[in-house]
């Protein structure tokens, strides 16, 4: 069984913009490119540029993200630092620490809360999407996601053209 992948590593975060880039595609939309950020100091942080188009499900795109890590996660896939299985809570702790940009573009900057603490109820609701609505859309494309994990960890930046050519665009819908 392959080593875990640490929460909040490069990688974690790879896997993180590869599901985000792949509900976009399965959203009929487009990625502009991608890109992986390590800071010296800091936990690493990532972009996907989205090309939508009118009929695209934004909450989708926007909970791709955190349904890649909910795959991971149902995988025994991730650790803490030491590489040890993460409990269900330390997971979602974790997980919806990180998705406060991704939460925005869900349920859209006017909802925002003024304090910049979601609160439980959202949570909830931005989980559950992921979990029932996206994360069984992308189980298909396991295969399709870990090669663009795999590709944004290694070059850092990714265009559309080699997103599309490992997703075999048009992907099988």
């Amino acid at each position: 069984m392959p080593r875990p992948i640490i929460i909040d590593s490069r990688l974690y975060v790879c896997f993180h913009e590869a599901g985000h880039a792949l509900v976009t595609y399965l959203e009929n939309g487009s990625v502009a490119d991608m890109e992986v950020f390590a800071p010296a100091e800091g936990r690493p942080h990532g972009r996907t540029g989205v090309r939508k188009i009118a009929t695209s499900d934004s909450r989708s795109i926007a909970c791709g993200g955190y349904a890649a890590e909910l795959i991971l996660f149902g995988l025994n896939m991730l650790g803490d630092e030491n590489r040890n299985p993460l409990t269900e809570k330390a997971f979602i702790d974790a997980a919806i620490d990180n998705a406060t940009e991704d939460k925005l573009q869900f349920f859209g900057a006017e909802n925002a809360p003024t304090d910049g603490v979601w609160s439980d109820e959202q949570d909830r609701e931005y989980m559950e999407y992921a979990r029932y609505r996206v994360r069984p859309r992308m189980m298909p494309y396991l295969e399709e996601l870990a090669m663009l994990a795999a590709e944004l960890d290694e070059h850092s930046l990714i265009t559309r053209e080699r997103v599309e050519e490992l997703f075999k665009v048009p992907l099988r819908r």
